[in-house]
This record gives structure tokens, sequence and C-alpha cells, in this order.
């Protein structure tokens, strides 16, 4: 049985990690607490998509028009939950994922980092911290990117065209329309 994830808004962080049983995800939330799942953080986006029928491929496409970047987009999945990437370890073997998710909204500060590799901590909601291989500056490139997603609209703006219609056009539609209304007085006569 699979463990239920909390409401959207609850997420701070998606972050991958190293277990004695294999790769998991850490679920951190905005109220402090943490959930480890014993699936990859990619099963986990998939899930949290799936809870919220978004098609993900079809998300990352339309972020990706947004933002000029085709890989490492941010994720809008619902109103209170913009995933944004972030590299958070060196993968161990081939295959494995080392990037995490934040929420945009749950990132409260970013600081340095002196120590070799971790580049950057990240400060969230509910006082957690992650520690990023990423510099402050991309990962500040990364929020603006967010920032950038969460205020376009989702789809694009649909104007209605002006309305012109050729002079002969006109008098064949109003010719039309008087054979219509002769018609509907017959029919009631």
């Amino acid at each position: 049985m699979q463990q239920p994830l909390p409401i959207p808004q609850d997420i701070a962080a998606l972050v991958p990690c190293y277990t004695e049983n294999g790769d998991c995800t850490r679920l951190l939330t905005t109220s402090g607490s943490t959930l480890s799942l014993p699936v990859r953080s990619r099963a986990v986006l998939h899930r949290l998509a799936r809870s919220r029928a978004t098609d993900l491929a079809a998300l990352r496409h339309i972020t990706a028009v947004k933002t000029q970047r085709s890989i490492l987009q941010p994720l809008p999945l619902a109103p209170g939950l913009l995933l944004i990437p972030v590299k958070v370890r060196t993968p161990r073997i081939t295959g494995d994922t080392c990037t995490g998710y934040c929420n945009y909204y749950a990132v409260n500060a970013i600081a340095p980092c002196q120590g070799h590799p971790v580049h950057t901590t990240l400060t969230l909601t509910g006082g957690h911290s992650i520690t990023a291989l990423w510099t402050p500056a991309t990962i500040r490139r990364y929020l603006q990117l967010a920032r950038l997603t969460a205020c376009t609209p989702p789809y694009a703006q649909v104007q209605e065209a002006e309305v012109v219609y050729s002079p002969e056009l006109f008098t064949i539609a109003h010719k039309l329309a008087e054979v219509f209304r002769e018609l509907l007085a017959l029919k009631h006569s």
C-alpha cells in the first residue's frame, strides 16, 4: 500500500537520498515533518502529477516554451506547489537522479556554503534546510524562472479576430436570413 502524500501546498521539497535499502525520497513538509518514501523522486513526481490529473510531459513542454529551457524546468503542479529543480547530490550509480525539487513558495533563504562540494544552503518553511551542489547564482536563476512560470498564464490566450464581412457576403447573408424568416412564417401559419 502506498503511503499517502500530503496536500500539494504542504510539500516543501522532494529530496533523493541513499539508504541501506537503496535509492529513496525524503519528502519535506512545510509543517516541519519528514516522510521517507521507498521510491525514487521521479516516481513521487509522477504520483503527484497523476493525483492532480496532470500530464507531466505536456506540463514540461509548456514550461519549456515559457522559460526557453529544454531540461530542468520549473513544474507548476498545483496552485501552492511550484517545484524548482535543485542538484542535491552526486549519483553513485549511472541512472540515479541527482536532482531534487523545492517548492518555490517554501524557499525562505539562500545562503552560500564554504564546504566542498556543497555550494548553497536553502532554508525552507518548516525549519528544513537543503544543501545544493549549485551556486547561489544558479539557484536564484531557477527561482527567477519559477517566478516567470508563476506569472504567465498557463495557456496561450485566445483572442477573437475582428469580424469583417465583405459587402457581397453581407448581402447574401441578409437574403438568407429573409428566406429563413419567410419559411418560419409559413410554418407557423
